[in-house]
C-alpha cells in the first residue's frame, strides 16, 4: 500500500499502477494475470485499461531510473537504471 498517495480514484488507475510495478518486477504474463484476475475476482471488466497503463507508464517516464531504490530492498538489485529504462521502454511500446 503506498499510503503516502492514497486517495480515491477510477479502477483502472490503481490496476494500471500495480501492473506496471509487476512488469517491472516480474514481466508481462504476471502483470496481465494480475488484471485478468481482478477482473475475473470483482466482475468488473476494465475497458479503458490499456489507457491507464500508458498514463501509469507515462508518469514517472523522465526518471523510471530513480525507481532503482525501491526494488534493491525487494531483492531485486537486478533492476539497475539501464533496465528500468529498458522494461520501461518496452512495456509502453506494448501498452
Amino acid at each position: 500500500m503506498d499510503w503516502e498517495g492514497a486517495g480515491l480514484a477510477p479502477r483502472g488507475y490503481d490496476v494500471a499502477w500495480c501492473r506496471f510495478d509487476l512488469y517491472l518486477l516480474h514481466g508481462r504474463a504476471i502483470a496481465d494475470e494480475f488484471a485478468a484476475h481482478y477482473e475475473r475476482t470483482t466482475g468488473v471488466v476494465l475497458p479503458d485499461l490499456s489507457a491507464w497503463d500508458r498514463f501509469a507508464a507515462l508518469w514517472p517516464a523522465a526518471d523510471i531510473e530513480s525507481w532503482t531504490g525501491n526494488y534493491g530492498p525487494l531483492g531485486r538489485p537486478d533492476l539497475t537504471p539501464a533496465e528500468l529504462r529498458r522494461r520501461h521502454t518496452a512495456w509502453l511500446l506494448m501498452v
